[in-house]
């Protein structure tokens, strides 16, 4: 049963005269002084707004956060001036001084420690391999440790920050990660890090630099997470002895119909010289036969394949699959996390040619048809002659 996707919470409803000001100060930001501005925007709805609708390249952000800050105390105000804050740090971008503490001044010096448990969460694959992971480990009366970021199972990180944090900044870090990346579930901190390492592996294989802020908090990470491994997904196997049925073509359609496999196709770069192949058997000078054609078109189609489809490109595809499974098993999809799940076995224990592996098969097809598709959708229309009158 799929979730409900949460509405997206509305920006303030304001009267014409309002949205007037609003305009205005947008007008205005890139040639006033942002103390001016603040004063300018008396009615906290308003400076809500224009903080809303301001993009994050405007230059004078940083300073337009604090002046802000300091001039309004309304909860909706300082909530929206601490997001675009955070989404500045994401970026790399400089970031108001009042808004880099750390402290832990909203947690109640008695209360107990037990209370703050280590949290983790994952966020499905999307069709280039990337993931959304968070991470918020205790670190008593001082706050939580936080790590989160976009990691890629080909290039490693995509991005990743991390720092301490009082228990108040990371719920509010949190609903807006959430809010940005959105389908994440909670999984066990040795999971969490496997993926982290993996990328950490990945980065460095790519050539890509690794974030300090992960090499920062890796021995952290790794010394609180023990091993970092899978869960098992022992419930989605068939037992030894039995003898699982064969993956077919439409228990294959049936995964790829859903929302979290309907994008995944081979990538653009890698299809090409298959795109090429194929073109060249359909328009080839010989007088064959549609047969004789469509033999030659397999043909090429199993040598790319073959090629393709090599042990670390099933490995990693295999990985997809199984993260999609545990994926699909915590939304309790357990018929589709078993079919995924199937898939990456046979990908990681089969030694069958490319072409024979039922998976293969259908992803090289399936992605086929969709580039067709997509070539078919931009080819423009034959125009019409024109009348000279």
């Amino acid at each position: 049963m799929k979730r409900k996707k949460r509405s997206k919470k509305k920006s303030p409803t304001l009267t014409a005269e309002q949205e007037a000001e609003v305009r205005l100060l947008i007008q205005a930001h890139a040639t006033e002084d942002p103390s001016l501005l603040a004063k300018k925007a008396a009615h906290p709805l308003v400076a809500r707004a224009f903080i809303e609708r301001l993009p994050l390249e405007t230059p004078a952000l940083p300073a337009i956060l604090e002046a802000f800050g300091r001039v309004f105390e309304d909860k909706k105000v300082q909530k929206a001036i601490r997001k675009a804050a955070f989404r500045l740090k994401s970026r790399g971008l400089s970031v108001p001084a009042w808004d880099q503490t750390t402290e832990a001044d909203d947690v109640p010096a008695l209360k107990p420690v037990e209370t703050m448990k280590t949290q983790s969460f994952l966020g499905p694959i999307d069709p280039s391999g990337s993931r959304g992971i968070f991470i918020a480990m205790p670190e008593g009366a001082r706050g939580l440790t936080l790590g989160l970021g976009v990691v890629n199972d080909r290039q490693g990180f995509i991005e990743f920050h991390s720092g301490l944090f009082s228990r108040k900044k990371t719920r509010e870090i949190r609903e807006i990660f959430f809010q940005d990346l959105g389908g994440l579930e909670e999984t066990v901190l040795s999971h969490a890090a496997l993926i982290l390492e993996e990328a950490y592996v990945a980065s460095r294989e790519s050539g890509r630099a690794i974030p300090s802020d992960y090499v920062s908090l890796r021995p952290k990470l790794l010394a609180a997470a023990g091993t970092p491994k899978r869960p098992p997904l022992v419930s989605l196997r068939a037992s030894p002895s039995a003898d699982a049925p064969p993956l077919t073509e439409s228990a294959l359609e049936k995964l790829f119909d859903h929302e979290l496999t309907a994008g995944w196709v081979v990538d653009p770069e890698k299809y090409r010289p298959l795109l090429e192949r194929m073109k060249e058997a359909e328009e080839s000078p010989l007088l064959l036969s549609g047969a004789q054609q469509a033999d030659r078109a397999r043909t090429k189609r199993e040598a790319w394949m073959e090629e393709h489809f090599s042990v670390s490109e099933r490995r990693l595809l295999s990985r997809r699959l199984e993260e999609t499974a545990w994926f699909l098993q915590k939304r309790g999809e357990e018929e589709l996390a078993a079919i995924a799940l199937q898939a990456a076995d046979g990908l990681k224990n089969g030694d069958v040619p490319a072409p024979a592996d039922p998976f293969l098969r259908f992803f090289t097809d399936r992605s086929i048809r969709f580039y067709r598709r997509a070539d078919e959708a931009r080819e423009p229309e034959t125009e019409s002659p024109l009348l000279i009158l």
